[in-house]
């Protein structure tokens, strides 16, 4: 059977798992818990061990939705690590300082990265020097599962502060990852994840060969950094109850269990291959979302993460830790973006609701992000024309001055999923159906657009949406004409704006007027 990457108390037992869901939401309710559940010392009960991993977690859960409470608590886990560790830290405390360093006012110049740059720095000026510090690392640990990991993230943390000793750690590396093989290691896949994670990150994936020396029956018989990737892909579940999780062994037998489903397994070999999709090794957009909405399924409905993602057991913090580092790690491939929220409701508690469908307009209320940083772009359409129908901001000039969006563009418009919502798209016919097309980018990728929802406006002059233009049109819009107050807020609803003028007049009253009495 298999056992965990340390020995700790088991804290949970097997328990129903939420239902699928969108990888922000799993995000969320995993970070909220960490949140809620972090000791006074910055901590997490029982799981000290594992500040780092947890605390990294949280740095990008910050990045990705800009909440200041993950912030908060990624920082005070970061403080619990800089006084207990005394300068001395474990591969995954001295990651999770540079990602703190990564989210701070001045990544260049914050005291995360001199507390890791003087780490490095002190671990290869005492005796015995890096290679000595490595050696006595994997051999302190036990397992050799658990010194690769801790190597890996030292080889990442050593890269980001530009470490002396850097290529060292990474040469380590290697040299290590070829001894791990289904007899050695207690979790070879994770560990084959991690370190790809590592490699693909710090250097290229070339023909440097893992071992040099290792017989036929070796996994790493001929096998080079260029053929990790591809290795590790082989090692993931693509059918199944289990499909998008990784085997945790080379030969995919559960030694008595599952063979596969299982957190931690299945969130580095995300990470693995999210690093060689990043540095343009191949495409591996597809087992990336497949592994991710795995993980994102195993976050339980009150944020808990357990050892296997579909059959519970050990219950950690950890494991939420490093389902938030797979699920929103930095690069690894943009998710599409989900579903467009627009604002159908007719009737407010007083009249029209302000922001509702209208003959011509609809209020958009936000884009789902899907688990993407917050600083992805996004681009939004109307229809299938890849050369019409995307969104422009036109702003309306003085006295309102604000930006409105139109479907006139005929290329994309990129703004922040913040600035997105909120806004009014004018310009529609009436009584029309749009399908909405969306895509994001970042700094390197670029996704397809993606549908993301069916709306209709409102039939011309009919401000209910009731089918007909009635009498009770035209007093919802003289009430409006006879308000002071600003188109889209209580008592002058955009429904009201019959002609589009961005506002609702005296004309817009005429024209439901004479519609009523047959005149056009």
């Amino acid at each position: 059977m298999r056992g965990r990457i340390a020995d700790l108390l088991a804290v949970g037992l097997l328990s129903a798992l939420a239902a699928p869901s969108a990888r922000a939401d799993a995000v969320a309710r995993a970070a909220d818990r960490l949140v809620a559940q972090q000791a006074a010392n910055g901590a997490w009960a029982g799981e000290e061990y594992y500040t780092g991993s947890i605390a990294a977690g949280l740095a990008n859960a910050c990045e990705m939705t800009a909440v200041a409470a993950y912030k908060t608590a990624a920082e005070n886990g970061g403080n619990y690590i800089l006084a207990s560790a005394g300068g001395n830290f474990y591969g995954d405390e001295a990651y999770a300082l540079t990602r703190l360093s990564d989210i701070s006012a001045d990544p260049a110049n914050n005291a995360w990265r001199t507390s890791v740059a003087a780490f490095y720095a002190a671990v290869s000026n005492a005796e015995g020097g890096t290679s000595g510090y490595i050696s006595d690392l994997v051999a302190a640990n036990g397992n050799i599962s658990a010194g690769v990991f801790y190597i890996a993230s030292h080889v990442v943390a050593a890269y980001y502060v530009n470490a002396t000793d850097r290529a060292v750690w990474r040469n380590a590396l290697i040299d290590y990852l070829g001894g791990v093989d289904d007899e050695t290691a207690n979790f070879p896949v994770m560990t084959l994840g991690v370190s790809l994670w590592a490699l693909a990150k710090t250097g290229p994936l070339d023909s440097t060969a893992i071992d040099p020396g290792a017989p036929p029956t070796s996994p790493w018989y001929g096998t080079t950094l260029a053929d990790l990737p591809s290795m590790l892909l082989g090692h993931q579940a693509t059918a199944g109850a289990y499909a998008g999780s990784f085997y945790w062994r080379f030969g995919h037998d559960g030694l008595g269990g599952d063979a596969s489903g299982y957190t931690e397994d299945t969130a580095f070999g995300a990470l693995g291959l999210i690093a060689a999709h990043e540095a343009g090794f191949a495409d591996y957009d597809g087992p990336i979302g497949a592994a991710r909405d795995a993980l994102a399924y195993g976050v339980a409905a009150d944020g808990e993460v357990y050892e296997h993602i579909w059959s519970g057991g050990l219950l950690l913090y950890l494991f939420a830790g490093e389902t938030l580092q797979a699920l929103i790690c930095q690069g690894g491939g943009l998710n599409d973006p989900g579903p467009l929220d627009v604002d159908m409701t007719v009737m407010g508690a007083v009249g029209l609701h302000a922001n509702g469908p209208a003959p011509r307009s609809l209020g958009i209320v936000g884009i789902d992000t899907n688990g993407n940083p917050a600083p992805t772009l996004y681009a939004l359409k109307v229809g299938t024309d890849p050369g019409a129908g995307w969104l422009r901001f036109v702003n309306s000039g003085a006295p309102l001055d604000r930006d409105d969006v139109y479907p006139t563009a005929t290329e994309p418009e990129w703004h922040s999923a913040t600035d997105w919502a909120g806004k009014r798209l004018r310009g529609l016919d009436p009584a029309t159906s749009c399908t909405f097309y969306a895509k994001a980018k970042d700094d390197t990728e670029e996704t397809t657009p993606v549908d993301v929802g069916t709306y209709s406006t409102n039939a011309d002059r009919d401000c209910n949406r009731s089918g007909a233009v009635s009498v009770l049109d035209l007093l919802f819009t003289r009430d409006a004409v006879l308000s002071a107050a600003v188109i889209g807020t209580t008592g002058k609803a955009w429904a009201t704006d019959a002609n589009d003028s961005g506002d609702t007049t005296i004309l817009d009253l005429m024209l439901i007027r004479n519609r009523i009495l047959g005149i056009d």
